[in-house]
């Protein structure tokens, strides 16, 4: 068996933003995140200015992309980094490599996409694997039991892509059959990010005779939004800029 070709430590792709504003990033000389949102000089004002949200995410980072590597254990990627490292890998892309188990892949432990196309499992048992219940797109196309899927007419689980569904109509990402039904044209998290942003933006911060009505749908939205039946935090938050603007 061939070696594996890693020979040093491989980067993992950072996070990325960019400034919401066109007009403003040319004014800025730095900034800082404060409570409820950034601060930065602005040399047109000569002052400091205060914004909610001055920064949109491009790129959330934690990619790791090793193809043709002769990868045949996931202990050869792993071993190159600390536990803290490993967890910050959310996308592991490793295609046309020599891998046939999964053994190894627990020490990854906040996968959110795993590409393993093009290696050498041989054996649709192996999927029964509990770390990759967990793994929201898990690409298996090109590998020997693809063939034993189709003939068997094996069912998969909705988060295996053999025939990839199209890809995420904002950030462009692979999706699961799981996505597309649940989340249309989206992935899970640009789904996520949409819902959160509907239910920030429909909370008015001003008095108007629909306001109570408006008031527990955007609570609704925001709750649906976190992934949770109710929390007395979001509560009290609404309460407060009811009383603050309203009493």
């Amino acid at each position: 068996m061939e070696d594996c070709l890693i020979k040093s430590k491989p980067t993992i792709s950072p996070k990325k933003v960019v400034i919401v504003d066109s007009q403003i990033a040319p004014l800025l000389t730095g900034y800082r995140k404060v409570d409820g949102g950034y601060e930065y000089w602005s040399k047109l004002e000569n002052r400091m200015i205060f914004e909610r949200d001055i920064e949109r995410v491009v790129d959330k980072g934690g990619k790791l992309s090793l193809s043709n590597k002769n990868i045949s254990n996931f202990s050869q990627i792993s071993q190159w980094y600390t536990d803290l490292e490993l967890s910050t890998i959310t996308s592991l892309i490793i295609p046309n490599n020599k891998l046939r188990s999964f053994e190894g892949i627990e020490a990854f432990p906040n996968l959110e996409e795993l590409d393993i196309s093009f290696n050498l499992f041989d054996n649709p048992d192996l999927l029964q694997k509990t770390e990759l219940a967990s793994i929201d797109v898990v690409i298996l196309k090109g590998n020997p039991f693809e063939q034993k899927i189709s003939s068997e007419k094996i069912i998969l689980s909705k988060n295996f892509v053999i025939n990839s569904p199209p890809p995420c109509a904002e950030c462009k990402c692979n999706r699961s059959p799981a996505m597309v039904e649940n989340y249309g044209v989206l992935c899970k998290n640009c789904h996520a990010s949409k819902k959160l942003k509907e239910a920030v933006e429909g909370i008015s911060l001003y008095p108007q005779p629909s306001f109570i009505e408006q008031l527990f749908k955007s609570l609704g939205k925001l709750l649906e939004a976190l992934g949770i039946k109710g929390t007395l935090i979001a509560i009290v938050i609404i309460y407060f800029l009811y009383v603050t603007k309203c009493g």
